[in-house]
Formats: C-alpha cells, sequence, structure tokens
C-alpha cells in the first residue's frame, strides 16, 4: 500500500517555478520539490497554483 502526499494548499503556500522542478513552501516550511519530465506539465501545474 502506497501513501498519498497531500499538502494544504489555502495557508501559507509558497512556490516557485524552475523548470524542471515546481519547488514549494508548506504550511510546517519545509521546501519539497516536485520534478517534471515534460517542461509544459511543470508550467500548467503552476498555473494551476497561480
Amino acid at each position: 500500500m502506497s501513501d498519498n502526499l497531500v499538502e494544504d494548499l489555502l495557508s501559507d503556500f509558497e512556490y516557485e517555478l524552475q523548470p524542471p522542478y515546481l519547488l514549494y513552501r508548506n504550511a510546517a516550511q519545509e521546501v519539497n520539490g516536485i520534478w517534471f519530465y515534460n517542461q509544459q506539465d511543470c508550467d500548467a501545474v503552476a498555473n494551476l497554483f497561480g
């Protein structure tokens, strides 16, 4: 069984686009990065946050 990561995007959520990574800081002040194989996917997800 695998666990899915769930983040609260409504409070204290900051992100920065540095292709091919989308970096973000969550409410617990942890910095995480999501790596995208496809640049268009990276841009699309960043646009959802904006």
